[in-house]
């Protein structure tokens, strides 16, 4: 610049910027020119050269030296100060009418990066005719501070902003930077996942192994430890057998092992073809393992549990990643683990960045739009879908519309169109239905790429109705992914269930079922109407009517009564303890102490309608899983015969209910006995149950009930047996005689027999011997059950001879008045004599009457012990039949009926000392033994002038 002033002699010439340059030598050559136009003699005016330069353009002693005069200059603008200028120069366009919102933090934030005037008013300058091109003009909702932003790093960095325009540089490295970052962290994340994935896999696997490992120890325990079960059998019913491989199955319920009662068959150690059978009640080793294995379960769900919730969180953490923003992560990892170094060296950008005046939707900023044109980032995700290369799913998307229509139908088929952005864009607009229908036909084949699309998706959409439709209309196997999806959380299935149930239409609900996989999951889950809370109920009773459901458990509370009311009423539940828990729980709570006592009692007085109905229409499950359980035993009487009545055809399932309840009927007629005329042989059955197990009161009322419909069974005495000491007690005026014939003939055991007929006294019994057990009729005769008749002794006679003594001796003083009427052998009457069952006076008083005819060796034998009137005839007859040793015995006690010719008989028969006094013809002396039943005969042979005298002989005391 140069200035010339004519008052002057010099001119003066104005060098500016020049140190700009950078090249100090520019002065040197500047500084000779100077020198040689000074010199020129042509030139009269002096010429002086004037630098506007900055301070450090030479050092200290060189600037001293090159200059003549150093005049300073302070500056106008610097970072100090730059801020308050821009801050003016933005209220004197707000006068001027041009409105903005840059904040005074932005300017704050800015400002100390700006020590250049002309920076700052071109910076100002630009940013107005960007605000009237990009905003004003075109009615975009844009961000003034962020204009503002990408103007100033414009005019700091004009070659970096250069280069935003061709889609490169320092702010688009940074946004690369920003997907490398998120891809690496979601690399890492879903390395994590499947980790965690595996893990879970594996806690299945060892759930079930774990099973087995308990089921085989309960099996070698049931053996005693002696081996190994093979089959186990229900002692009461041997149709009910489960063998070892059933156990095992994963599916089978121990709880069908608790019974009263089984046969165990098992192996024993060191045998392979062993059959040892062991009866026991397992009962209580069963429900030991089967603590054990809900405890082992419990510990592997939650620890399952826990596995499940850190995957979701990593895939919650996942999805954020793609969903964050620049700044947002920024803020949470710190720029210099996500900037690349280039970047970070541009501080101003990485303010920028931090404080969201840059972010991804700088390109709004620099161009001037037109419908037709797209980005560099939508151009490379066309060309990604047409070289098959997938990007990311949250890859962001400006331009939309024209990229659909870079776009062909037959591209939505691969994997590489999957973007959240494309989706969401589609779903809001009804344009594009082909498209949407190939997308959804992709989505819908159960890859896991698929579904991890759709998982995410779900959370960023805006348009969840519309997507979960049309997915759900597409996609039949949907439910079952996720059913089986060990990796979803409880809480996440429950979450997609809600959106099926909101969104798809009854029939696409119903055609995800294959396999009950749907019902499975909503029967399973006691919360299922808790977590459905909130959902259209007539759109949940439509589905779980068409469904068919039955819930095996359910949890009510607040669940709206609407919805308990249409499950309930409808029977929508399987008939188990619990489900009928649930009901009396909703329905009358101060019954539910007794549902699992005495069930079916709890039901009727319920009085609800549909549940009895259930019931009835179910009777056999209803007995055999919930009446017949271990701790039903208490139902009222007259429930237990309403429900015999209702099952006479299961005759074995009645069998079990008798003996399973405990209960007793005072009247045995009020159970079933008006069914007789169908069932007779079912009744038969259900009352020798009760009797077997004790189940009425022990009176005869009730023995001639059963007696008078089926006669007296091997049923009937044994439980007369079992219970006699209290019909002992009883009124038996109801007996009928009959009965008691019938129960004489019975095959009871003699106590019972004994007891009872002793108490049954009855009059005028005409008992058929043959039809009676000889022991039996022995017990009879000693009851005195038979008064003495000719007729009487005559059968006995013929029927159990052996008993006719018994029979004397129990009627001896009618049989003494007639025993002249009676006819018997000698074999007959020598048993007389010989029984225990006869005193000695009556055996005496048998041989004075009938000795004589009926004489043998043993009636003579005990003769000479009993207290018989000896008559001479009888004594002849019993001489006869006797012994020596017992002839010399009766002799000295009969002593006083012989005579002289009498004892010289006995003399002459006897083979003793006695021989010589046989000869009495001559006189002489006889030398006998002094014993004191010689005394006796030497006495009475005195008396009879047998002998003429006799004395002792004192010398020899042994003759």
């Amino acid at each position: 610049i140069v200035y010339f002033f004519e008052e002057t002699k010099y001119k003066v010439v104005f060098f500016e910027d020049l140190d700009r340059l950078e090249d100090p030598s520019i002065f040197v050559r500047l500084r000779e020119l100077n020198t040689i136009l000074n010199n020129y003699d042509v030139i009269k005016h002096r010429i002086v050269f004037v630098y506007a330069v900055k301070d450090n353009i030479f050092t200290e002693e060189d600037r001293t030296k090159f200059f003549d005069f150093i005049i300073p200059v302070i500056p106008v603008i610097n970072s100090t100060n730059s801020g308050e200028i821009l801050l003016h120069l933005l209220e004197q366009s707000k006068k001027k009418g041009l409105e903005h919102r840059i904040s005074q933090n932005f300017i704050d934030d800015v400002s100390p990066y700006i020590a250049d005037m002309r920076i700052l008013l071109n910076s100002y300058n630009e940013f107005i005719v960007y605000k009237n091109t990009l905003q004003t003009q075109q009615g975009l909702e844009l961000s003034d501070e962020m204009m503002m932003a990408i103007i100033i790093f414009k005019n700091l960095y004009p070659s970096d902003f250069a280069d935003i325009q061709k889609e490169s540089g320092l702010i688009n490295q940074a946004f690369v930077d920003k997907q490398c970052f998120i891809a690496q962290k979601q690399a890492e994340i879903e390395q994590e996942i499947k980790r965690l994935s595996d893990i879970l896999e594996a806690v299945e696997k060892d759930i079930l192994n774990n099973i087995r490992e308990l089921k085989a120890a309960m099996l070698s325990c049931l053996a005693n430890w002696n081996g190994v079960v093979k089959q186990i059998e229900n002692g009461y019913y041997p149709s009910g057998a489960y063998t070892a491989h059933q156990i095992f199955d994963e599916s089978f319920d121990l709880q069908a092992l608790c019974v009263e009662t089984c046969t165990i068959r098992y192996t024993s150690w060191g045998s392979t073809t062993g059959n040892t059978l062991l009866s026991q009640k397992i009962t209580p080793t069963v429900n030991a393992y089967m603590d054990r294995i809900r405890r082992m379960k419990f510990v592997e769900e939650e620890r399952k549990r826990g596995l499940k919730n850190k995957i979701e969180k990593q895939k919650r953490e996942c999805l954020a990643l793609s969903a964050n923003t620049l700044v947002s992560l920024i803020d949470k990892y710190e720029s210099s683990s996500i900037l690349s170094s280039e970047v970070q060296n541009n501080s101003l950008l990485v303010l920028l960045l931090r404080k969201n005046y840059i972010n991804e939707q700088y390109a709004n900023y620099i161009n001037y739009f037109k419908g037709n044109s797209i980005t560099l980032e939508d151009m490379k995700f066309i060309l990604s879908i047409k070289d098959h290369k997938p990007l990311s799913f949250s890859y962001s998307l400006t331009k939309i519309p024209q990229i659909l229509k870079r776009l062909q139908t037959h591209e939505f088929d691969q994997k590489s169109i999957y973007n959240y952005d494309l989706m969401d864009f589609m779903l809001e607009s009804n344009d594009y239905d082909a498209f949407l229908d190939r997308f959804f036909t992709q989505l819908s084949d159960n890859t896991d790429e698929s579904w991890n699309f759709i998982d995410t998706f779900i959370e960023k959409t805006r348009y969840r109705e519309r997507f979960i439709t049309m997915l759900g209309s597409k996609w039949r196997g949907m439910w079952t992914k996720i059913s089986n999806d060990v990796v979803l959380t409880y809480e996440r299935k429950i979450k997609y269930l809600r959106l099926l149930i909101s969104y798809c239409d009854i029939y696409s609900l119903l055609l995800m079922n294959g396999g009950n996989i749907v019902v499975s999951f909503i029967e399973n889950n006691a919360d299922i109407l808790q977590r459905l809370n909130g959902v259209d109920i007539k759109k949940i009773k439509k589905l779980l009517s068409s469904l068919e459901i039955k819930f095996i458990n359910l949890a009510t509370e607040n669940v709206e009564k609407e919805l308990l009311d249409f499950v309930f009423d409808n029977c929508l539940y399987a008939l188990n303890i619990d489900m009928i828990e649930c009901i009396v729980a909703y329905k009358k709570p101060e019954l539910l102490q007794h549902v699992r006592h005495k069930n079916y009692t709890v039901i009727t007085q319920l009085e609800y309608q549909p549940l009895i109905d259930y019931v009835h229409n179910n009777q056999k499950d209803y007995l055999e899983n919930i009446v017949l359980s271990e701790m039903n035993v208490l139902e009222d009487n007259e429930q237990i015969i309403d429900l015999l009545q209702r099952n006479l055809e299961e005759l074995e399932l009645c069998c079990r209910l008798v003996a399973h309840e405990h209960f007793c009927l005072d009247k045995l007629g009020d159970c079933c006995k008006d069914n007789t005329d169908v069932y007779l042989g079912e009744v038969k059955a259900i009352w020798n149950a009760i009797l077997i197990y004790g189940r009425i009161s022990s009176t005869w009322n009730n023995i001639m009930e059963y007696w008078g419909l089926f006669q007296l069974t091997s049923e009937l005495t044994e439980y007369i047996a079992q219970h006699k000491e209290a019909l002992i007690k009883s009124d038996f005026s109801c007996v009928d005689e009959d009965f008691v014939r019938d129960f004489a003939c019975s095959d009871v055991d003699i106590e019972t027999y004994t007891q009872i007929l002793d108490y049954l006294r009855l009059e005028e019994v005409d008992i058929p011997l043959e039809n009676v057990a000889e022991h039996k009729v022995l017990a009879l005769i000693k009851m005195r059950y038979f008064d003495y008749s000719a007729e009487c002794y005559q059968e006995i006679a013929d029927t159990y001879p052996d008993l006719l003594v018994s029979y004397i001796a129990a009627n001896i003083d009618q049989f003494s008045k007639i025993i002249q009427e009676v006819q018997f052998d000698s074999k007959l009457f020598e048993r007389f004599i010989l029984s225990d069952e006869l005193d000695e006076i009556t055996k005496a008083h048998l041989i004075e009457k009938c000795g004589i005819d009926n004489m043998t060796a043993e009636v003579a034998k005990q003769m000479i012990s009993l207290p018989v009137s000896m008559t001479k005839e009888l004594f002849v007859e019993a001489w006869k039949c006797q012994n020596d040793r017992d002839r010399k015995q009766m002799m000295i006690k009969n002593l006083h009926i012989l005579e002289a010719d009498d004892l010289q008989q006995c003399f002459e028969e006897l083979q003793s000392e006695y021989q010589e006094l046989v000869d009495r013809d001559r006189i002489r002396k006889v030398s006998i033994h002094d014993t004191p039943e010689n005394r006796l005969l030497i006495k009475r042979l005195s008396e009879t002038e047998y002998i003429t005298s006799y004395r002792e002989n004192v010398s020899k005391p042994d003759e």
